[in-house]
């Protein structure tokens, strides 16, 4: 499928220690009774710089922290993403006019939605970028970790070697036409739908939270704007349950899956 997804950069260093300025968690005053609820502050970007020509930033959730590795990893890509994007950002507008008096450039970079289990790690990237047009653009990706190995897990890993994924795509199918369903529903008119389903390993796979404590439920599969539809409709996110697939997960991972997808993920993800 053609995509742009934050593809993973050949990483140069790695560095154990955070950043300052990272976002950490603000305890709650005490307040008097009868006063507003207190409201903890956004925590600010891992990194960020702004000027009249060019805004970028990077978040990470706060919860990678407890693995340096993999947050070093991101950190350190991800501003060197930035960086270049924001010394071409800035080179051109210097020799363009017009573009200079335009709103500035802007790249925003994000890792969220951690989910864990003893052994995986799983994170939802999204780039957002703006360069001129009537709008920016996104895409996302996906992260899995190998907590023990320390290292990135493709998502074909999950599943027996040479196992017939069929039934796993046909799942997804299923999630996809009933999320395209649901969206029409709320447009009050029938969007296009969708052509051949892709198969499902090649896709942007998270882990779904589990009804079972420390177990994954199921699968979160992560769609772009223009991937399912237009740019109007947006992207998505579906979830497959782990009923669909979990007899072809590799005995490696498979203890590391049990139950269902969380009555909230479902109502976030919509299920199919």
């Amino acid at each position: 499928m053609s995509r742009a997804p934050l593809a993973l950069i050949p990483l140069l260093a790695l560095a154990a220690c955070a950043p300052d300025g990272v976002g950490k968690i603000v305890p709650a005053p005490p307040t008097e009774a009868g006063a507003p609820a207190y409201v903890p502050p956004e925590p600010p970007p891992t990194w960020s710089e702004a000027d009249s020509q060019v805004e970028v930033s990077l978040h990470i959730d706060t919860a990678v922290e407890a693995h340096p590795l993999l947050y070093a990893r991101l950190r350190d890509e991800g501003r060197a993403r930035l960086e270049t994007f924001a010394r071409e950002s800035r080179a051109f507008r210097a020799g363009d006019p017009v573009a200079r008096d335009r709103a500035p450039y802007s790249m925003q970079i994000g890792w969220e939605e951690p989910v864990e289990t003893p052994r995986l790690l799983s994170l939802q990237g999204s780039d957002w970028f703006y360069s001129g047009g009537a709008h920016g653009n996104s895409s996302v990706s996906a992260l899995l970790w190998d907590k023990a190995a320390q290292r990135v897990l493709a998502p074909a890993a999950l599943f027996r070697p040479g196992s017939d994924l069929t039934v796993l795509d046909r799942a997804l199918c299923s999630a996809i036409t009933a999320a395209k369903a649901a969206r029409s529903a709320e447009a009050g008119y029938e969007l296009d739908p969708v052509g051949t389903c892709e198969k499902s390993v090649e896709e942007d796979i998270v882990l779904a939270p589990g009804t079972v404590p420390g177990k994954v439920g199921g699968l979160i599969f992560l769609f772009a704007p223009y991937e399912l539809g237009s740019y109007a409709e947006g992207g998505y996110s579906v979830v497959v349950p782990l009923d669909a697939f979990a007899a072809l997960l590799s005995p490696d991972w498979a203890d590391q899956f049990a139950g269902a997808p969380t009555a909230e993920t479902l109502r976030l993800y919509r299920a199919g």
